[in-house]
């Protein structure tokens, strides 16, 4: 989402459209046992295996772009996606089935989403959308579905944002499931072969365990979101009524939410001094471990788990993560945080923003926690985001995620599909500007519109697109929210018109947290683990995550003493019983035979 272009369609802002990354990122890996009984994928055929894959790929000439399209201004410099022109490739004769995620609320019917027909109408190629609930009520990812569809065999022609993991993707495609894309790439997919151009990481990260690529995956290069769990908002009124500055250290924030506790500068009941996010998706620790420890957070696949020269360290049962829950203990027991900060929900927490009762909340962005009316004098136009908090030992961390994650939309094609390089070029299709624009904001000019010359982005560059005639966003039914095939650079990202009074999350982001994020060679990359290991180190991260935030709640609470040796003890050894040992080591061999 773009905070700074106040033609965002709401949906964009919703919860439901947060969760989208974050259930991606978190999806479980629970392998069918029908294919982890399966042999793994041979390491040694060529890069053109595949039996489904056309005659002669090797020789055939690689489809190239068309003309660009008139009149459209660009950034300088500018790397992203450029609208072109697009001659129909296919006449329909195949139809293609396609599973693609349940979306009542924006995308609605997908055989009927006006999107849906553009693209056929564009393309030429015929598409039956299959849609499949892979998310749970409170957005979590649920691929039951998914998995037993893998598991009978019954596979469609391809399967789009699902939620499938880099894991999951690399094993089935060594398998024999998925099908090698690379070859295909190189000639039908102009669009994906600049993507890769320009940014080289990303075709890193596709690559599987054997050299091949299976995932013909989108890109958002979301700048603020890489500052995401560090963040907190403080309402500036009530810092101005209790006569307090910004904190920047932890003793500074611990003072003013004892002033606010004390004066309660909402002058309403119920007020809270500090809350946290939704804690399904927005946990309060990589803000609360920032000023005493590098803290990655629970990341699918690699929780608490970062780099220290080289070697993979566990953080969860530090001492500086000791330190954190000491802070913690120390606020609840002023009585400035609660319990309810460990166990709030989506409603309820919105409840509380929009009747000024938090004085300091612990939140992806505002449309986490507060609605954003549009409008002059709004309540969350009151917060202001807080400088990350410096700890005694002068710790001041802003955890940041580095590199490229193209699995948060992706394309998968499996060894059913009798014509994969048609459904290549469909979704090469997709990284078009335009299809970018039908695909993700809607119908022009009603939802937005090519921008005109002198109109600036958000880096005060030239600008691409701008608001259309509506601003209430686009219709259900006419766009795909973010689960097409996009190539949303940093650059187009930047390029929408703004205005300036409305809060850049991109510039608060390199101006607020990146000076204080972690070292790159800290940050663990995403990793491939061998199949023989993933079905089981799913289990074991699932039960240390769950071990890690339990007790986070009740040291923070005092329902267990973190001032207790013994229970500190309990806590760490318990994680050993649970496979921590085991767990660190897989990660440390896997990222020492990372593709590279």
């Amino acid at each position: 989402m773009i905070m700074s272009s106040p033609f965002t369609p709401k949906a964009r802002l919703s919860r439901r459209s947060l969760l989208t990354g974050a259930a991606v990122a978190a999806s479980a890996i629970a392998l069918p046992s029908a294919l982890t009984a399966c042999s793994g994928g041979d390491k040694t055929k060529s890069p053109s295996g595949g039996s489904n894959l056309p005659k002669d790929l090797d020789k055939a000439k690689p489809v190239e772009f068309g003309a660009e399209t008139e009149g459209i201004l660009y950034p300088s410099p500018y790397k992203g996606p450029k609208a072109r022109t697009l001659p129909k490739f296919a006449d329909g004769s195949t139809s293609f089935r396609v599973v693609v995620p349940q979306d009542a609320t924006v995308v609605g019917d997908w055989n009927k989403n006006k999107f849906s027909q553009i693209m056929e109408d564009t393309t030429g190629v015929k598409v039956q959308y299959d849609a499949v609930l892979v998310t749970t009520p409170d957005g979590s990812s649920d691929l039951t579905k998914i998995n037993a569809m893998i598991a009978s065999g019954d596979l469609p022609d391809a399967f789009m944002s699902v939620g499938l993991s880099r894991d999951q993707i690399s094993l089935y495609g060594q398998q024999g499931l998925f099908t090698p894309l690379e070859d295909l790439i190189r000639v039908y997919a102009p669009g994906m072969r600049e993507m890769y151009e320009q940014n080289p990481d990303i075709k890193q990260a596709n690559l599987a365990q054997d050299g091949h690529i299976y995932n013909f995956g989108g890109v958002n290069d979301c700048f603020h979101c890489r500052s995401a769990g560090a963040r907190a908002f403080v309402n500036k009124k009530y810092l101005e009524k209790v006569g307090a500055d910004m904190p920047t250290t932890t003793e500074e924030f611990r003072s003013l939410l004892q002033l606010f506790k004390k004066k309660n500068p909402s002058g309403k009941p119920g007020f809270l001094p500090f809350m946290g996010g939704d804690v399904t998706y927005d946990p309060v620790d990589l803000f609360m471990m920032g000023p005493f420890i590098y803290n990655p957070g629970a990341v699918a696949g690699q929780a608490y788990l970062k780099l220290n020269n080289g070697q993979v360290q566990f953080v969860a049962n530090t001492d500086e993560w000791r330190e954190g829950l000491r802070f913690m203990r120390q606020l609840y027991d002023d009585g400035t945080l609660t319990k309810q900060t460990f166990t709030i929900k989506g409603d309820d927490l919105t409840k509380l923003g929009n009747n000024g009762l938090i004085g300091v909340c612990r939140a992806f962005n505002w449309a986490a926690w507060i609605t954003m009316t549009p409008g002059d004098n709004q309540p969350w136009e009151d917060y202001i985001p807080m400088t990350p908090l410096k700890g005694p030992q002068g710790v001041q961390v802003a955890s940041w995620t580095y590199g490229a994650n193209p699995f948060t939309t992706s394309l998968v094609i499996t060894k059913n599909c009798k014509n994969p390089e048609q459904l290549v070029q469909w979704a090469d299709a997709q990284l078009d500007l335009l299809r970018i624009q039908q695909s993700y904001r809607g119908d022009q000019p009603r939802d937005w519109r090519w921008a005109e010359k002198g109109e600036l982005g958000e880096t005060r560059k030239q600008a691409i697109y701008g608001p259309g005639t509506k601003s209430e966003g686009a219709p259900a039914g006419t766009t795909w929210n973010q689960y097409g095939i996009m190539y949303r650079s940093a650059d187009y990202r930047a390029a929408g018109v703004t205005d300036p009074t409305v809060p850049n999350l991109d510039l608060i982001a390199e101006k607020v947290y990146q000076p204080h994020a972690q070292p790159e060679d800290q940050f663990l990359p995403s990793l491939l683990f061998d199949p023989s290991v993933t079905a089981q180190r799913g289990d074991t991260e699932a039960n240390l995550t769950k071990q890690v935030s339990i007790n986070m709640a009740k040291f923070a609470t005092a329902e267990l003493d973190i001032n207790s040796d013994t229970a500190w003890k309990n806590y760490t050894s318990t994680l050993d019983k649970m496979g921590l040992p085991a767990y660190v080591k897989q990660a440390q061999e896997a990222y020492d035979k990372r593709p590279k």
